[in-house]
Order: structure tokens, then C-alpha cells, then sequence
């Protein structure tokens, strides 16, 4: 399946197959380089900075390692990913 037809059809199984590929670490890299892992900067109360998982992430917090079926959930927005996308925000 191409990406178009993935997103377009929103096909989770394409999804977990590219976070599968990608890995969870790399997905992590890359929600740091897009700012998702940050606050926004707008005057928003409560606001907190988001969370894309990565294996450093879950051996600290819970001292345990990552399986791979995690990334599956991650992969889709799911899981230990905690945050809310603003498409203003850069």
C-alpha cells in the first residue's frame, strides 16, 4: 500500500508496519524534531509538554525494557504518546 492510499484510507496496518520499520526510537527522534515534545508557547493554562516514548524513556521511568509490539500502538498515536498536535504551532 503507498502512503496516499495508507493515510487516505487512514489503514492502522500500514501504520504499524511503517513504525515497525522505523522503530520507536527513530519515531521519538523525529516528534522531538517537529517540536510535539514541547509546549507550544501559547498562553494555554495546564498546558504540559508532550510525550512520544522512546526505550531510554520506559528503562527510566519504569525500569523495563521496550518491546516491540509497543512501537505498534505508538506508531498510531496510541499508547505512552501523550500529546495534542496544534497545527499553528511550529
Amino acid at each position: 500500500m503507498a502512503v496516499h492510499r495508507g493515510v487516505v484510507e487512514s489503514c492502522d496496518v500500514f501504520f504499524y508496519n511503517v513504525g515497525l520499520k522505523l522503530g520507536v526510537d527513530n519515531i521519538h527522534e523525529q516528534a522531538e524534531t517537529m517540536g510535539l515534545t514541547k509546549v507550544t508557547g501559547i498562553d494555554l493554562p495546564g498546558e504540559k509538554a508532550g510525550l512520544v516514548p522512546s526505550t531510554a524513556w520506559k528503562q527510566k521511568t519504569y525500569g523495563e525494557k521496550w518491546y516491540e509490539g509497543e512501537t505498534v500502538s505508538v506508531a498510531i498515536g496510541q499508547g505512552a504518546v501523550w500529546l495534542t498536535p496544534c497545527s499553528s504551532c511550529r
